[in-house]
């Protein structure tokens, strides 16, 4: 196989270690070996699997099935996927199943063995709760120092296309947003708008959607949260913590749990002193713990791929009322693998068809890939 750079790769089929070279983990767990009838019969014995419908020896078995065919046994057991150990989450470690193969995390389906039964994850539940944040006013608004070159973005040049664009801002003011919004922008420290502000809040607020390509820390995050709120605020909300499924108005979904935790802190900067209420949820916590975060309330969800699909799996988030999808790093997202949970979030059946909502995207970089 050749790749870029003229290189050679051969690829030398690998032979099977015999039993000798295989270290047996810790446990009594053995390596897999070739299939014979007496270790069908010693792993039924063991696991418990009822062999009693099979009355094949083994040369039937090897006339029938040949040498190397793997066996066919019954269930291991039918538990249902929600009775799992650790759900359908993927938050838990690789661990050995029943026959000695290494469990791998899942996503929202059944994972079988051979056998056709289910893997067991024997790993560590993940217990991690991320200590909640401070709720007074001083800590929400707790201001962080701006780059000592954050006034030369206005020295940038700004490309804009589509069909009739709005006009820039020069000013927050000429949002005409409303008097609580105002005042939280001001406790906030913002007072110059930057370029990707100037152009980004008009076009939200037009209900246009929005490709935007604006390098880290230019102030995107008010870019997109600012007239979001702005409309949630005049449209009215509609998540209640006594529904038993809540649908939030504004999903946005960044790659790391450092970012989705930084967009979130701004939301509740913006929102204070509202009944809009932002919640975030991410992979290396308790998933039980982003359940309750979410069934309190959640008018405004920060996420990860990988802990949203998996809380829209478990059916205590719901799309219907999705009216705004935000995905921020979109170039970060597809070099960390997250391009299939996107393309999966984008056209699960509950989400709102692109006419019916905005959906804005921010990148670094533009690639064909994330332009498609």
């Amino acid at each position: 196989m050749e790749v870029h750079g003229g290189a050679d790769i051969h690829l030398q089929p690998m032979e099977d270690p015999t039993p000798e070279q295989v270290d047996v983990p810790k446990g009594g767990c053995e390596p897999m070996e070739s299939w014979h009838w007496s270790r069908l019969l010693e792993r039924g014995a063991r696991t418990g699997a009822d062999l009693a419908g099979h009355s094949m020896n083994q040369e039937d078995w090897n006339a029938e099935m040949g040498d190397e065919a793997s066996p066919i046994l019954p269930p291991l057991e039918q538990a249902s996927f929600s009775e799992r150990p650790n759900g359908p989450s993927s938050d838990f470690s690789p661990s050995v199943s029943s026959f000695g193969a290494v469990e791998r995390p899942n996503r929202s389906q059944h994972m079988q063995d051979h056998f056709g039964g289910y893997w067991r994850s024997r790993g560590p539940k993940v217990t991690y709760v991320p200590p909640p944040p401070p709720d007074d006013e001083q800590s929400i608004f707790a201001r962080y120092q701006t780059g000592i070159n954050f006034g030369k973005y206005d020295e940038n040049v700004v490309e804009v296309s589509g069909l009739d664009p709005p006009a820039p801002l020069l000013a927050f003011e000429e949002a005409n947003l409303c008097q609580t919004l105002n005042m939280n922008i001001a406790k906030a420290g913002y007072s110059k708008l930057t370029p990707v502000q100037k152009y980004s809040i008009p076009i939200i607020l037009a209900g246009r959607d929005l490709m935007a390509c604006a390098q880290t820390g230019s102030g995107k995050t008010a870019a997109f949260l600012l007239p979001i709120v702005a409309h949630m605020m005049r449209d009215g909300l509609t998540a209640s913590s006594f529904k038993e499924q809540q649908e939030p108005e504004c999903i946005i979904v960044a790659p790391t749990r450092e970012l989705i935790n930084q967009i979130f802190l701004e939301a509740r900067k913006f929102v204070y002193g509202t009944c809009i209420r932002p919640v975030v949820i991410y992979g290396g916590t308790q998933t039980g713990h982003s359940i309750r975060q979410v069934m309190q309330g959640c008018n405004i969800l920060c996420a990860t791929p990988g802990r949203l699909l998996d809380i829209i799996g478990r059916e205590k988030i719901g799309l219907h009322n999705v009216k705004y999808l935000v995905l921020d790093e979109a170039d970060r997202m597809l070099d960390m693998g997250f391009g299939l949970d996107m393309k999966k979030l984008i056209s699960y059946p509950s989400m709102p068809p692109k006419d019916k909502r905005q959906t804005l995207m921010f990148s670094a970089t533009f690639p064909e890939e994330v332009q498609r």
